[in-house]
């Protein structure tokens, strides 16, 4: 675990503005027969443009070396970020013509707020959210800037039923946009008050473009959200003290070192109280228990912070007692492939229960009620799971026999008797 130690070192000084010690740290700490490792480390985790902005001091010269190529690789470099976040803006810029609400999330709009720069963070698209009732008017309005589904082997109305985005693509510039209308798929227990998130969306600025983005609270709660749909043993993962570790190893602490890093930029505008109980009423206390039990344990908060005092009272600890998740596994790859196509891409075997039963993970919320609530859930969502699955099955068909018949052309004889193709 040594380069996971050192990395999570790094990562910490930064985040705390301590570059001068954590430089001093890892030369001391440094081996040649680590480099290779630490930086395997950062790349598998986008850390590396998180590394460039900081000011840390590195005497290894293979590592300086290292750190001058990536800077000038095309995949860090100014033009494409600026290439995907332009393309981003259009599509926002087109929306807002056409009086669709939405706010944007992620990738360099997250980037431009948390590092001040769209180059400090690796992403691959731009996620863009837009209300419910106007998804209609938002995919005619992407068609119209360019944009296509990437997954076409699948007919968008599936997308719509059973998902909670469509996956587009600019095929001229190659720039990938996820289209949201839900923060998560129809299957869970959460209920996200989508309007309240709308409602409360403020202007965001960078570099002469503007968007709208969620207040710091939302903003909290929807990144622990897409970890939890990233992993659902998040609890097991991250409620130790070496949650980093682990999430370095599983290529995802990317997030946690986001969530810090707007902590730190947002302590004073955070309304806790507020965001208590928004996690509360929209059942996401787990996933935002462990991101915030982290982001603390990386900040180095004292038992006064607010943070601290939050977890204190949710007793974050004893949801780990009552109910942990099972862990990632391999699935079997018919199943896999079956998960992805209908709309759970990133889901495990194992994971696919929790859509159906999610866990208990509040003490105080127990008795007859939430067993039948449970239950009724359970059942609703099983049936609801069975027609995704037949769902799945009838759009490949209908796709690809609509794409057959469309394919085979007709013939006729021309004066000739040639064959010719209308």
């Amino acid at each position: 675990m040594k380069p996971y130690r050192i990395v999570e070192k790094l990562i910490k000084g930064i985040l705390n503005g301590d570059d001068a010690a954590v430089s001093k740290y890892i030369n001391e700490q440094h081996e040649d027969l680590l480099l290779n490792e630490i930086i395997s480390i950062l790349k598998n985790n986008r850390l590396e443009p998180f590394l460039f902005s900081s000011k840390v001091q590195l005497e290894s010269d293979d590592f300086r070396q290292w750190v001058e190529d990536r800077k000038s690789n095309s995949v860090f470099s100014v033009a494409a970020s600026y290439r995907i976040f332009n393309k981003g803006m259009e599509l926002i810029t087109a929306l807002t013509e056409a009086k669709i609400d939405h706010f944007a999330l992620r990738g360099p709009f997250d980037a431009a707020q948390l590092y001040g720069d769209i180059s400090f963070r690796e992403y691959g698209d731009v996620d863009i959210f837009v209300r419910p009732e106007d998804t209609a008017k938002a995919w005619d309005v992407a068609v119209k800037k360019g944009f296509s589904l990437y997954h076409d082997e699948m007919p968008k109305g599936f997308f719509r039923r059973h998902h909670l985005n469509w996956a587009l693509i600019h095929p001229e510039s190659k720039v990938m946009c996820d289209l949201h209308w839900a923060v998560d798929h129809p299957y869970r227990s959460l209920t996200i008050d989508y309007a309240a998130i709308f409602d409360a969306s403020k202007p965001c600025y960078y570099d002469n473009s503007c968007w709208k983005g969620p207040s710091p609270e939302h903003w909290l709660i929807l990144s622990a959200l897409h970890l939890r749909k990233h992993h659902a043993s998040i609890l097991t993962h991250c409620l130790t003290e070496d949650a980093l570790q682990n999430m370095l190893a599983l290529g995802d602490a990317r997030y946690l070192v986001d969530a810090a890093t707007f902590i730190n930029a947002n302590q004073a505008e955070l309304d806790w109280a507020q965001l208590a109980v928004t996690a509360e009423k929209w059942n996401a206390v787990q996933p935002l228990a462990a991101l915030l039990f982290t982001a603390k344990n990386l900040l180095d908060l004292s038992p006064e912070h607010e943070i601290s005092r939050l977890l204190q009272s949710w007793d974050v600890q004893g949801y780990l007692k009552i109910q942990e998740l099972p862990s990632r596994m391999p699935s079997l790859k018919v199943v896999e492939k079956l998960a992805r196509v209908s709309g759970f891409n990133g889901e495990r075997l194992l994971e696919l229960g929790d859509y159906i039963l999610p866990a208990t993970y509040q003490t105080e919320k127990r008795g007859l009620n939430v067993v039948f609530k449970k239950m009724l859930h359970g059942f609703l969502n099983s049936l609801k799971l069975s027609f995704a699955v037949m769902d799945c099955f009838i759009s490949c068909l209908g796709k690809k026999l609509l794409l057959r018949f469309s394919s085979k052309k007709r013939t006729n004889k021309d004066v000739r008797g040639n064959a010719v193709y209308v």
